[in-house]
């Protein structure tokens, strides 16, 4: 169902009120999801691993046993530096929710930004593609 779904999607960038949209979300997801999946991926790996460090020479192991009791250890004063791992937490609860979610609606505006303003153009180029793709169908299933 979901390859089905961008197959139409594929078609509906030939309608000339749809197609800017289409490469839109096509680019969005492609080019600025990615870009913030890279950046997330980096920010939470070097914030585990502060955390990990903040929490290794914790005496109560089962405190992390799991996960729900690990993440009741951030947010409680039961780390060896209770002061330093709140401060990190905060740190990274701004940074992650704030800045980079900011920076994704950022990036995402500018590619609106940039469709809309040639639209026309990604219009003539979707219905271009859908043309050239049926006719290589046309030329190379009808032989």
């Amino acid at each position: 169902m979901p390859s089905a779904w961008f197959f139409l999607m594929f078609f509906a960038g030939a309608i000339r009120l749809a197609g800017p949209f289409v490469t839109m979300i096509y680019s969005m997801i492609t080019g600025d999801m990615l870009t913030f999946a890279i950046i997330y991926s980096i920010m939470l790996l070097a914030f585990s691993q502060v955390f990990f460090c903040l929490h290794r020479g914790h005496p109560d192991k089962t405190l992390f046993s799991n996960f729900l009791s690990t993440w009741m250890a951030q947010l409680t004063a039961n780390a060896v530096y209770p002061a330093v791992t709140t401060t990190v937490f905060v740190i990274f609860m701004i940074m992650v929710s704030i800045l980079l979610l900011n920076m994704l609606i950022a990036m995402m505006g500018n590619t609106y930004a940039l469709v809309i303003q040639q639209s026309e153009k990604e219009w003539v180029k979707q219905w271009a593609k859908i043309v050239i793709t049926l006719e290589y169908v046309q030329k190379y299933v009808t032989l």
